[in-house]
């Protein structure tokens, strides 16, 4: 596995703030997400908006895991990372 995080590991400059960020998803929605865009409209459609209406990150993955449902294929939670 070391050498797959490795491989996955972007190179961020730092110069500008880049970060990587998490959201939480689920399988179907993660799909839609990345063959297309995230869909303002349905933000909050499933597990709400204490915030407001919009897209949610979080700098950790355990975070955004917490709103994400276990995958029945991998048991995992699906994550989008941004």
């Amino acid at each position: 596995c070391a050498a797959v995080g490795d491989h996955l590991t972007p190179t961020l400059d730092e110069t500008v703030n880049e970060v990587l960020l998490f959201h939480g998803t689920s399988p179907i929605a993660g799909e839609q997400i990345s063959r297309g865009n995230f869909r303002v409209n349905l933000a909050g459609s499933t597990t709400g908006t204490l915030y407001g209406r919009g897209i949610y990150l979080a700098e950790n993955a355990s975070k955004s895991d917490e709103y994400a449902p276990e995958d029945p294929d991998t048991g995992h939670p699906p994550l989008l990372v941004c």
